[in-house]
């Protein structure tokens, strides 16, 4: 008997260190975790940082210096809302040059500096998260080719009295422009589809010191039922919101979303042009062309659903371009194209 208790006596010490060691290992362990939590957690004595406080930094952009002014060609920063700094090192940032900010899907809003005179070729081509209002500093004197061709989420756009030309697709698909736009006192030309399918806007006014509108320059803007031009303009007018030169021979352009039945064209008209009546599916009722014209333009009904009835053309018509009458489909009976419409390209 005393043996036997002497055996489970001596068993009972060897296991007791072993127990000590697995605790004291688990102990270790647990207070290394602790520790290295306090280590990788933030501060909370040190402020939060934002990403862009003011302008953002130089480092961010890169750019050309060409005397004492800069261009900005690229950014490289983590998006968001960016502000352009008006000089880098003591000299002036004059300009946003081609392509500077292309696709960055990541901007979300720009601060444009007054410093800037020029926007230049794509600038800001395809930034669709831009979101909210653009205001193009007083300064800017030309904003150039599809420089905000596709900021799909801007919803208005501030241009200044300073600018004198606005360069094709500036800002075509701006589909989230809405309202009113109001084209600047001292703006002399228009480039063609400048803001073609601007389908938020519903009206717009051109002042009178426009002498130049290319073609399709707001076409296809299906929000849009006017079209008003400033009294003592010498290149062009309105009449009921339809955009005409100043003699009245050429049609420019009938509002996407004016909505009349059985338009009749003025018979001073002579020539009807490209994207005319485009996707005017507002437009109802027979189609009249007066006798006088002579030409119409590429896809001028191209979309006009609703209109009705016959179509019967001219005599004196020469050209028709192509897909004029495409997408017609509501017109019925009698298709009659003159022979002198040596030039016919499509049919409805």
């Amino acid at each position: 008997m005393y043996e036997r208790g002497s055996q489970n006596q001596n068993q009972s010490h060897n296991k007791r260190p072993l127990h000590q060691a697995l605790l004291s290992a688990a102990l270790l362990l647990g207070a290394a975790v602790f520790f290295l939590a306090l280590l990788s957690a933030p501060d909370p004595t040190e402020p939060d940082i934002p990403l862009i406080v003011g302008a953002a930094p130089p480092g961010d952009f890169t750019y050309t210096i060409s005397g004492d002014t800069i261009t900005i060609t690229g950014y490289t920063g983590l998006g968001g809302d960016v502000e352009i700094p008006a000089e880098i090192d003591g000299v002036a940032v004059t300009s946003i040059g081609e392509s500077a900010f292309v696709v960055r899907l990541d901007l979300t809003g720009i601060i444009i500096p007054d410093s800037v005179t020029s926007i230049g070729y794509r600038a800001f081509y395809a930034c669709s998260g831009l979101t909210g209002d653009l205001i193009i500093p007083d300064g800017v004197t030309s904003i150039g080719r599809y420089a905000f061709q596709d900021c799909s989420g801007l919803t208005g756009v501030s241009i200044p009295n300073s600018v004198t030309s606005i360069g094709d697709l500036a800002f075509y698909n701006c589909s989230g422009l809405t309202g009113d736009l109001i084209i600047p006192d001292n703006v002399t030309s228009i480039g063609a589809l400048a803001f073609y399918a601007c389908s938020g806007l519903t009206g717009v006014s051109l002042p009178d010191s426009v002498t130049r509108i290319d073609a399709q320059s707001f076409a296809n803007c299906s929000g849009m039922t006017e079209i008003t031009v400033a009294t003592g303009n010498s290149s062009y007018t309105d009449i009921n919101g339809v955009l005409f030169t100043i003699d009245l021979t050429a049609l420019i352009q009938y509002p996407a979303g004016k909505i009349t039945a059985d338009y009749i064209i003025l018979d001073s008209v002579t020539s009807i042009g490209q994207y005319a009546f485009y996707g005017c599916a507002g437009l109802t009722g027979e189609l009249i062309i007066p006798d006088g014209v002579t030409s119409i333009g590429e896809r001028a009904f191209s979309g006009c659903s609703g209109l009705t009835g016959g179509l019967i053309i001219p005599d004196g018509v020469t050209s028709i371009a192509q897909e004029a009458f495409s997408g017609c489909t509501g017109l019925t009976g009698s298709l009659m194209i003159p022979e002198s419409a040596t030039t016919c390209m499509s049919r409805p």
